[in-house]
């Protein structure tokens, strides 16, 4: 190899570093070490670089982190879900009541009554749908991640 410019040998100076040239490309480096001041710098703050970061400890891996965030996620998730159905629950209970008060009184008419049950009815319809539908997300969402 002939005289090599400083911009060639600054690419190889990580594998020049690491070991990985060959011994021919070694030599044209060294060679071009002798005489390059700002070459030769650049290879000693390499050789200083691993020192300063021998005391730090190792991040983990990101998937890792991924995990616990999303595990965190899901824990607030399912806390906040808990509350919510705790409430409709108290909500439901008390208006389960009142409507069984409503048609166990006598003197109630039945269209009155079948006014009052419909929409009832359809709200628990649309919570069903609604529980079905996220079953099937979370399934699908579970199938995904079977993927990768």
């Amino acid at each position: 190899m002939n005289q090599l410019h400083c911009d060639i040998v600054q690419d190889l100076l990580v594998a020049y570093f690491d070991g990985e040239v060959s011994p021919g490309t070694r030599l044209a480096i060294e060679k071009h070490l002798t005489g390059c001041a700002t070459c030769r710098q650049l290879l000693k703050d390499m050789e200083v670089s691993p020192m300063v970061f021998q005391g730090l400890a190792p991040t983990p891996p990101p998937g890792d982190r991924e995990r616990r965030v999303l595990a965190a996620a899901r824990r607030r998730l399912y806390v906040m879900a808990l509350g919510i159905f705790l409430i409709a629950a108290g909500v439901l209970g008390f208006t389960g009541w009142g409507l069984y008060q409503l048609f166990i009184t006598p003197d109630v008419p039945w269209l009155v009554r079948l006014g009052i049950a419909a929409p009832v009815g359809g709200v628990l319809l649309i919570v069903m749908a609604l529980i079905a539908e996220r079953r099937q997300d979370r399934k699908e969402e579970e199938d995904d991640l079977g993927k990768y």
